[in-house]
């Protein structure tokens, strides 16, 4: 009991520790840009890790009787079937998008005065921007199928605790709740974040000159993808 009371302070301050580290270091870095980006790529993982104990909190809860698997079975196996059968189609049309995305940015004109040209060919550019469709495409699919795969676990969980404790039904539901949130805006943070930060790394590796001012003020062009592919994935789900 003492433990679970405990719990939520532990994690309140799990939570915060990058987030202060985070705030600490824009006063002492030179980059503010890449140290918001890092903090926010240690935020997602943060998050992301404590979107798994959330998980696994609510696995470890008890499941009530047979009677009561039986009619939770078929609706696990129901939706996650559709799910796989839906998602399977919208990953075809995804990767056939990602390649007229490639084809249209390889043929267009390259833009004029755009330090993006010094860094990168338009060959390049349109990989980047093609490969960032499917990396946002295949982040929504993952936060989709989490919030599907804990709903129907949760659910038998719920109604199982709320034969004796409404209380604990009510934990476990807002928090398969929160699961489903969490990892959703944790795997879009994560994936722009870290998109982000490797091509600022790029940048500093290729510096025309030593001490070159990286244009990362451009770096949104080429991430443009990952909204389109996260959004693409959304909107046919």
């Amino acid at each position: 009991m003492q433990s679970d009371v405990y719990m939520p302070i532990k994690g309140a301050f799990f939570l915060a520790t990058p987030i202060a580290v985070g705030l600490f270091s824009l006063f002492v870095s030179n980059s503010t840009s890449n140290v918001i980006a890092f903090t926010a790529f240690s935020n997602s993982i943060t998050y992301i890790i404590f979107s798994m104990w959330l998980l696994g909190w609510i696995l470890d809860k008890e499941i009530g009787p047979r009677s009561m698997q039986e009619v939770a079975e078929p609706i696990k196996e129901g939706s996650e079937g559709f799910f796989i059968t839906q998602y399977g189609t919208i990953f075809k049309l995804a990767f056939a998008s990602s390649v007229g995305l490639f084809v249209i940015y390889n043929f267009r004109e390259q833009v004029p005065g755009s330090e993006l040209n010094v860094y990168f060919s338009l060959q390049a550019q349109a990989l980047i921007t093609s490969l960032s469709f499917l990396i946002g495409a295949f982040s929504s699919a993952i936060a989709g199928y989490a919030g599907i795969w804990v709903s129907v676990r949760a659910n038998l969980r719920v109604a199982a605790a709320a034969r004796n404790d409404y209380n604990a039904a009510l934990q476990i539901c807002f928090r398969g709740g929160a699961f489903a949130a969490i990892i959703n805006v944790a795997l879009a943070i994560f994936g722009i974040s870290f998109l982000y930060l490797s091509l600022s790394f790029h940048f500093y590796l290729n510096a025309p000159v030593p001490g070159a001012i990286p244009p990362i003020e451009e770096i949104p062009v080429l991430l443009v993808g990952f909204g389109f592919g996260a959004s693409f994935v959304a909107m046919f789900a």
